[in-house]
């Protein structure tokens, strides 16, 4: 069996934002970012209001903004990222072919 795969730009960046926020941390930090631009609408007191609108915005836009920005540059500076890549499956062996690269696997070490 061979199967043929190539990602594309848009796919990895959405993979690394998905396995970005699958991390508890990740999701507790945009849940406080969004509590604290909360806070800083309902709240009075304007030292706490502008804090706590910096530090919400940091978490909600900052934050996915270098996130995104990470994942492009990482795509482009990658090149094997960028290739196409051809899987081979027999009863014994996996083997994958790209332009710069070829490796093969004994059945041993396919899970």
């Amino acid at each position: 069996m061979i199967i043929k795969t190539k990602i594309s730009e848009a796919e990895y960046i959405k993979l690394v934002f998905l396995l970005s926020y699958r991390r508890p941390v990740r999701i507790f930090s945009t849940l406080l970012g969004l509590s604290l631009i909360i806070f800083a609408l309902v709240t009075d007191a304007e030292h706490a209001q502008i804090r706590a609108l910096i530090f919400g915005l940091f978490f909600v836009v900052l934050v996915p903004i270098l996130i995104y920005s990470g994942a492009k540059r990482r795509y482009s500076a990658n090149l094997r990222l960028q290739e196409e890549i051809e899987y081979e499956f027999t009863d014994d062996r996996m083997m994958q072919r790209a332009a710069s690269f070829t490796a093969e696997r004994g059945q041993e070490h396919i899970k």
